[in-house]
């Protein structure tokens, strides 16, 4: 994986938090959330069809999903991508923070908000609801057959998926906000 700078986007409304896939994709709670999501009927039928089916990921295999369709089709061709979407514990809002401002967090404000546990310890205290993302629908969605198009036919698809227990909360709308 080419190198990537760690940043964090973060809405203190609802303790929201996404994070860019080349992040998350080390996070095994992230991981098991995303493959529980790709093996529930309820969520495959809403998002992709009831053709689609289900999908039954060991880790690793969630993992190399992960890693082919959304970090190297996309951040490393493209520089977007999906943000794993979680919520943060209270223990992370600041009094100082405005209830709608979306912060990006890089650099010292990234490691001063991830603090002393470090990165990977800081992703497995987030309780992981799903993903959100703006990716190039040409690299990721279409039959490899059908991606040589001219540049100006090249089309972008905001995304998401939310676990079931989390719809109908504003989650999605928050995240594409976002996201954009």
């Amino acid at each position: 994986m080419t190198s990537f700078t760690p940043f964090i986007l973060f809405s203190p409304t609802k303790n929201l938090i996404l994070i860019p896939t080349p992040q998350a994709i080390n996070s095994a709670a992230y991981r098991r959330m995303y493959a529980a999501l790709h093996a529930s009927a309820e969520f495959t039928s809403m998002g992709f069809g009831t053709s689609w089916g289900t999908r039954q990921w060991s880790d690793q295999e969630c993992k190399e999903h992960i890693q082919t369709r959304d970090v190297t089709r996309s951040w490393e061709k493209r520089g977007m991508g999906d943000f794993a979407l979680g919520i943060l514990p209270l223990s992370h809002l600041s009094a100082s923070q405005e209830p709608e401002t979306l912060n990006i967090l890089s650099g010292s404000q990234y490691t001063q908000f991830v603090g002393d546990e470090g990165s990977d310890a800081f992703l497995e205290r987030i309780t992981w609801i799903g993903y959100a993302g703006i990716r190039d629908a040409t690299t990721t969605s279409m039959p490899v057959s059908e991606r040589d198009f001219p540049h100006w036919l090249e089309m972008v698809e905001v995304r998401y998926g939310i676990h079931p227990d989390y719809w109908g909360k504003g989650y999605a709308r928050r995240a594409a906000e976002a996201v954009m």
